[in-house]
């Protein structure tokens, strides 16, 4: 049995940048400021249905149904937040270091100073801006340090 045309409809999840910087002392290192947004927590049945062996043309079993779930979980996915992403350029490709979620902040915008000493962020929507020293140029411990100040 062939049909020519069918259809589904189906929420997928996906993210977009809201921001991204390059620290200027480290150009290997790359920070983001991510929004993922995700479908609800749904589950879907699939209806398999193959066509019946040595049957009629158009004849088919009994369809096989499956049940697929989708569950998001963990501060990284809530709706309410966004998250800082810190990348790492290994070779050609950046991978993700560390990852900071950023509660109550649907939206930020984030800079570093031109001599990489100073990292600002601010929470467009809760209007607080923070200002974060950058010790020994090291973006990972900054990153730590925005996570204990309640940031994250």
């Amino acid at each position: 049995m062939f049909r020519k045309s069918y259809g589904t409809d189906i929420n997928l999840p996906t993210y977009y940048i809201q921001d991204a910087k390059v620290y200027p002392k480290a150009l290997k290192y790359v920070l983001k400021a991510v929004k993922y947004i995700l479908p609800d927590d749904s589950e879907y049945t699939v209806k398999e249905i193959r066509p019946k062996l040595g049957g009629a043309p158009g004849e088919c079993e009994a369809p096989d149904e499956k049940a697929i779930s989708e569950s998001y979980a963990g501060d990284m996915f809530d709706k309410d937040n966004c998250v800082l992403q810190l990348m790492e350029q290994v070779g050609k490709n950046l991978h993700v270091k560390k990852e900071v979620a950023m509660h109550k902040s649907q939206k930020v915008a984030i800079a570093f100073s031109p001599d990489g000493k100073w990292f600002a962020l601010f929470r467009v929507a809760l209007n607080i801006l923070r200002i974060f020293k950058i010790e020994n140029n090291d973006v990972v411990e900054l990153m730590n340090k925005v996570e204990r100040a309640g940031m994250g």
